[in-house]
Order: structure tokens, then sequence, then C-alpha cells
């Protein structure tokens, strides 16, 4: 998830970072799943990796309703903000079909790296130790602290808070839906499908503006935040009304 918020540079450690989501996660991605299922056989029956994906058809709904619903609101998102703020939009002059190829690489890439790391490791670990809402706390948590390298909000209080309390929460949404299907295809379908849809359409990516450009720029502004922070929680409403306990694989 990106909040966009303008913040300084990060530390020399971490500015790394971003550069190595972009051209090399996915060697990172394959040694994650390696790592993953070395983790599974060790620590149990060793089928982490395929209680992910099977069954197909269940697995495939999973991905296809989160993409849909973090999709949807990514596009509710800026519509609200647009008619508040008076945002006009405009289609790029000209679509160039490698570029956009290379931000949708991209996104697959980095989310699935994201979902790896919080969900398919750490989250997994924890929830093998702790009740399962603490274990998603602490999940949420990392993943708000390593948004503040990725996005650049070191150093600037404000930009912490804000890029903690709204990557936080859209974390925990992402470990609530790991937790309740025990596999990373639910998450994986709503991380996607709000970054894929922000990147592509709204010009939020790294690649600028790929389909639609902003004639006026989007200002930060509290009505925007508390926008914001809905879509978690009314993300986390949907997933537990679509997934109740009841319904959890054992």
């Amino acid at each position: 998830m990106e909040w966009g918020y303008p913040c300084p540079a990060p530390s020399v450690i971490f500015a790394v970072i971003p550069y190595l989501r972009f051209g090399m996660t996915i060697f990172y991605n394959l040694g994650l799943l390696i790592f993953t299922a070395g983790l599974s056989r060790a620590t149990g029956p060793g089928h982490l990796l395929r209680s992910w994906i099977l069954p197909l058809s269940r697995r495939g709904r999973e991905f296809s309703w989160g993409f849909a619903v973090l999709a949807l609101a990514c596009v509710a998102y800026h519509g609200i903000s647009t008619l508040i703020q008076d945002i006009q939009w405009t289609w790029v002059e000209q679509i160039v079909p490698g570029q956009l190829a290379q931000s949708l690489w991209y996104d697959l890439n980095s989310v699935l790296f994201e979902e790896l790391i919080f969900r398919g490791i750490l989250l997994y670990m924890l929830l093998r130790r702790l009740p399962e809402i603490g274990a998603c706390l602490i999940s949420a948590a990392a993943f708000g602290v390593y948004h503040w390298f990725t996005q650049g909000a070191w150093g600037n209080p404000v930009a912490m808070a804000v890029v903690f309390l709204a990557t936080g929460l859209m974390g925990y949404v992402f470990a609530f839906a790991y937790a309740r299907t025990s596999s990373i295809a639910l998450p994986f379908g709503l991380h996607l499908g709000w970054n894929l849809v922000n990147h592509t359409l709204f010009a939020a990516g790294p690649f600028g503006a790929l389909l639609l450009r902003p004639v006026s720029e989007e200002a930060a502004s509290l009505v925007s935040l508390l926008l914001y922070l809905a879509i978690p929680l009314l993300t986390l409403f949907l997933v537990n009304r679509r997934y109740p306990l009841s319904s959890k694989p054992h």
C-alpha cells in the first residue's frame, strides 16, 4: 500500500530498498518461496505452499474476490477525492505498452514480495506461537514500519505517523485475511487490487502517469486521510462477513 505523502529521503541504509524491490524482486521471491518450503518442513507437515494454492477453485475465488474489493475501493476513493477536492484528470497523450507492462510486472513482484515476507513467513511463524489478534497486530506493525523506509517517511514524525497508521491498518486487514483463510491468496488479491489500480490508472506508482494523469495535484488533507483510513475498516468488515471464523480451514 502506498499513501504517497511527501517526505524527506530515507537513510542511506534503507534507500536501496525500492531498487531491490524493482529490479531484483523476482529473485528474492524465488528465494522466499524456497525458504518458506523449508520453514514449513521444519515446523510442520511440510504442506504450507500447497495449502496456499489448493484447492485451486477456493483459492481462485479468494484471490478474485479480494482483487475486486480493493480495486473497486481504489476507484471509489479517487472518485470521491476528485469530487471533494475538485481534481481534474485527463488521459495521457500516448500510452506506452512497454512502460505499462513494466509497471504491471513491478506490481506483481513487489506485492508478492511483501506478502511472502509479512504474511507468508512472519505471520505464519507468529500464528504458531501467539493468539490470532496478537500475531496480526505484530505483522501489521512490522508492515507499517517497513513502509517508513520504502515511502521515505523516516525522519519526519508527522509523515511517519501517517504512513504507519495508513499502511499498518491495511497490513492488519491483509494479516486478518491470511489468518481466516490460511493462505496468501486472499491478501495477495486484496493487495494487488489496490496497488494495480492505484499505480496503473491513477498515476500513483513509480512509473508516473500511465493511463490518467491529474491536471491538478491532489493535496494531502484531513478529509482525504480519513477517507483513506475508512477503506481498511470497511475491507475488514467485508472480509469478516465473507470469511467468518466458522469457515476457517483446519
